[in-house]
């Protein structure tokens, strides 16, 4: 009688930390899913930051051009590393 309960006791406590881990595993696939939004999220926004960035530079190349050839020299804008550097052709 002392060793089936010995072993029920046994088994229950095997439950208890099967159940734990099922447990903390729901938690870490809860984190990771939101971890999984979060850089979703920041793709976007780096994304639409990028093609700003490109329309802005597009705006400015064009402007720089409509200029110049106003005032008969032609200057350019170049980016590099988001810096402006100015170059006299």
């Amino acid at each position: 009688m002392q060793q089936i309960e010995q072993e029920a006791s046994g088994r229950a406590a095997a439950v208890d930390a099967a159940r734990a881990q099922e447990a903390e595993v729901r938690s870490l696939q809860d984190a990771l899913a939101q971890r999984e939004q979060q850089l979703s999220a920041a793709q976007r926004e780096l994304e639409q930051g990028r093609s700003q960035l490109q329309a802005r530079e597009q705006l400015i190349t064009k402007r720089e051009a409509e200029l110049g050839g106003a005032t008969g020299r032609d200057e350019r804008l170049t980016f590099i590393e988001g810096k402006v550097i100015r170059e006299i052709i």
